[in-house]
């Protein structure tokens, strides 16, 4: 297998990653796998715009347009992310909140039947 080939083949290897983190939540929440997954598409992108794909000399646009893709699915993994984040910090929050409720209650003396 020549280099191109290789390369190619580890362009759609990394694609497939990313729609696996994208659209697995308990794979987002890793954080270990989530943000080598990221520095890998930087890395990928950055070489791919700065240097060119191997076997795309004459057709630059290629090298841009898996740059660009590369980016896309960093943002998308981010906002993936962030949002698995704040939903994980909110479920959090409404639980506390109800714990704190509770033991007011019990320390106040009110039955949940009195409500």
């Amino acid at each position: 297998m020549d280099r191109s080939t290789s390369v190619f083949l580890a362009i759609i290897a990394v694609l497939v990653l990313n729609q696996a983190v994208h659209r697995l939540p308990v794979l987002t929440r890793l954080r270990l796998l989530f943000w080598s997954v990221v520095c890998l598409d930087v890395g990928l992108a950055a070489g791919a715009i700065v240097f060119g794909l191997p076997g795309f000399q004459h057709a630059p646009s290629v090298s841009w347009v898996v740059g660009l893709l590369l980016g896309l699915h960093i943002v998308q993994n981010i906002r993936a992310r962030s949002a698995l984040v704040r939903e994980d910090r909110m479920v959090g929050t409404k639980d506390e909140t109800a714990e704190r409720a509770r033991q007011i209650r019990a320390a106040l003396g009110v039955d949940e039947d009195e409500r």
